[in-house]
């Protein structure tokens, strides 16, 4: 399990939205694949494990199920960052 301020990539940004979502919903920011980012929160939901993001922030929205919060994202959906991952990309040659 990840801790609170560690660095994780997203390995699994495609979403399965479903049919009665709200607007609200539709619209938060979302992590991208291959990207890192800061562990800010771990939390329990009826889906398992998840994670608030430093680098994603998002209103909060009522969810059915858990009421009124701000968004998390499936911790299956991230693996803790390697060096390699954290290293600056070279920027290419125009």
């Amino acid at each position: 399990m990840f801790e609170v301020g560690q660095k994780i990539k997203c390995v699994a940004a495609e979403y399965h939205v479903p049919e009665n979502v709200s607007r609200e919903y539709l619209s938060i920011t979302r992590p991208v694949l291959d990207s890192i980012y800061t562990v800010r929160e771990i939390t329990l939901s009826p889906y398992g494990f998840g994670v608030r993001l430093e680098e994603v922030r998002n209103k909060k929205i009522l969810h059915e199920k858990v009421g009124l919060r701000e968004p998390i994202f499936g911790a299956n959906r991230f693996l803790i960052a390697n060096e390699e991952d954290l290293k600056p990309k070279k920027k290419g040659k125009k």
